[in-house]
């Protein structure tokens, strides 16, 4: 004579299986996917700038990731030192001028970013390029239309990077910029105005940093203490200038 079965706690199980994987999986999935990016944004990485012994026309600019030594010459010309291998030689691109100060570098996935002044002897610039980081050669430069370069700000594959009267976002994939603002002119205390009329104000960048949805451009102190200190705010997303901010504001 066989037994009868109960078939409760099958139910019960299955009805505990069912509520881990409505409630529990897609918290699992949500908190997997907050830590990524968290960690993403932990490990984006800040330019820093090459050392150089003379302050207006150096020779050759040195910076260093870990063992791997670079030093890169006022024409360009590169080398890469590694421990146990032979010397890299590598160029860049100087067009028909030579690399003026500063010069900042930064690793992105694997690859060598340089963002660096340039000069024909009468108009200077300033080039961002990306080096593939075994071989070195260029995957793109980016022109920027003005010197003074700053110390830029990397968000995932974004580099916001400042120049003289200059602001732009440019995408570190295709090396192609998102949006960008030249001729920057002063900006008018009652209105908020960041474009306003002529006159040299945004001759230099601090560092930008991230508020919100706006990237916020400060500017330098190179502008002098008859000037007062200014923001500028960008909605990162679509480039639409935002009110500017005064002090007081």
């Amino acid at each position: 004579m066989k037994v009868p079965t109960s078939t409760a706690p099958l139910a019960l199980l299955a009805a505990l299986c069912f509520i881990v994987t409505v409630v529990a999986v897609p918290w699992l999935a949500t908190s997997s996917a907050e830590q990524t990016q968290s960690s993403t944004l932990q490990k984006a990485p800040t330019p820093q700038r090459a050392s150089h012994e003379d302050l207006f026309e150096p020779e050759k600019y040195n910076f260093s990731f870990g063992t791997d030594r670079y030093e890169i010459r006022k024409d360009g010309k590169g080398i890469r030192i590694r421990p146990g291998q032979k010397p890299q030689k590598f160029r860049v691109a100087v067009d028909e001028g030579r690399i003026e100060p500063p010069m900042f570098s930064f690793q992105y996935r694997n690859d060598l970013v340089l963002v660096y002044g340039l000069t024909d002897g009468e108009y200077s610039y300033a080039t961002a390029t990306r080096l593939d980081g075994r071989t070195l050669q260029s995957k793109w430069s980016a022109h920027i239309p003005g010197f003074n370069i700053g110390q830029g700000l990397v968000e995932d594959r974004f580099l916001y990077l400042t120049a003289i009267n200059f602001v732009a976002k440019l995408d570190l994939d295709p090396g192609k910029y998102v949006w960008q603002h030249g001729g920057l002119k002063e900006p008018d205390a009652q209105k908020g105005d960041a474009i306003y009329e002529s006159g040299g104000f945004f001759n230099s960048f601090g560092q930008p940093w991230l508020e919100g949805r706006a990237v916020v451009f400060p500017v330098g102190s190179q502008v002098g203490p008859e000037r007062p200190d200014v923001v500028l705010r960008i909605d990162k997303t679509t480039g639409k200038l935002l009110p500017t901010c005064l002090p007081n504001c």
